[in-house]
């Protein structure tokens, strides 16, 4: 591999970092509106959401993407809201003391309630500009990137 990156690379990396920049200030902006929520705040809840019995808190940092003592700030922020508890874990040594983050039924109304516009929000402002094709395209570009990442692709974690 070239120890330089060419001038075709340099811009569509520059091009990706604008555009990730554009939507994640505009999905925060909407989120702050639309639930007076962070879009991180939002993340967590969404993901949550989709697991039936809650997930460990290390799993919800890698898969939103923060740090641990970030998401226990705001897992402790959604706590106070009244969306989210955090509970003991179960099983054996290593699971006893897994700390489990749950929705609660006022949470799950919550994010229910902005699912559905944010995700009009996320096809007007991002899928709306790209033809079917592209987005195919698009989903599998970015699938062959998160999954050589070395990283775990942010698909559904496994409940805990």
């Amino acid at each position: 591999m070239s120890a330089q990156i060419t001038p075709v690379e340099l811009a569509a990396y520059a091009t990706m970092k604008r555009a990730i920049v554009s939507i994640r200030l505009s999905l925060g902006k909407q989120a702050q509106e639309l639930g007076g929520i962070s879009l991180v705040q939002f993340e967590i809840l969404l993901m949550l959401e989709q697991s039936e019995r809650g997930l460990r808190m290390h799993e919800l940092a890698d898969a939103v993407g923060i740090s641990r003592s970030g998401l226990t700030y705001q897992v402790g922020q959604l706590e106070k809201a009244g969306w989210v508890q955090r509970e003991g874990g179960t099983g054996g040594a290593a699971g006893s003391r897994a700390v489990i983050a749950v929705l609660t039924d006022a949470g799950r109304a919550h994010i229910l309630g902005l699912q559905e516009r944010h995700f009009e929000f996320v096809r007007e402002r991002v899928f709306g500009r790209l033809a079917q094709d592209e987005i195919e395209q698009l989903s599998a570009m970015f699938q062959r990137i998160a999954d050589g990442s070395g990283e775990q692709p942010e698909r559904s974690p496994e409940p805990a």
